[in-house]
């Protein structure tokens, strides 16, 4: 053999080694053993899942303790909001989940660009307006929720004061 085919060869197995841990990194957020439910996300904002819409999707969750539900976009766990809980800790009929989601927006095709400022606009996605945001229940507590505060002493919170100057 030449030694330019072993180069080749060895180049090849490099990129492919590469490429297989990367894309192993990418997707360990995912644990194969769960179900996930896939929220579609068009606009920034509050959304509100009621625990209809997730029957009405064959989620089980008469089953499934609301502490136990999780809610992932882009590979990190997102904060979430229950409200609606029976006595066993399961969704109520009225029950809900609450999370702050955002549309698909550019930031992550600057790799696709020679250079950053020749992106038209970072904002717009070129491929897909629609972010996709995936629930889904473990068997742990401790996951991401966001709390109430019944705080309304405000007293205690000062804004920065600055000095103008006229």
């Amino acid at each position: 053999m030449s030694c330019f085919k072993i180069r080749y060869i060895l180049l090849v197995f490099i990129v492919v080694v590469l490429s297989m841990r990367l894309g192993a990194q990418e997707n360990s957020w995912i644990n194969y053993d769960q179900q996930y439910f896939k929220i579609q996300v068009v606009k920034t904002g509050v959304y509100r899942v009621y625990a209809s819409e997730l029957v009405s999707s064959d989620v089980p969750v008469n089953l499934i303790n609301a502490n136990h539900i999780q809610l992932f976009h882009n590979g990190e766990e997102q904060y979430i909001y229950v409200s609606g809980t029976n006595s066993d800790g399961t969704l109520s009929s009225n029950g809900y989940i609450e999370f702050y989601g955002e549309k698909n927006n550019g930031h992550d095709e600057y790799d696709f660009y020679t250079s950053h400022e020749s992106m038209i606009n970072p904002e717009v996605s070129m491929y897909n307006d629609t972010a996709a945001y995936f629930l889904t229940w473990n068997y742990h507590t401790g996951n991401r929720r966001m709390t109430e505060s019944s705080d309304a002493d405000f007293d205690t919170h000062y804004p920065n004061r600055q000095e103008y100057c006229i």
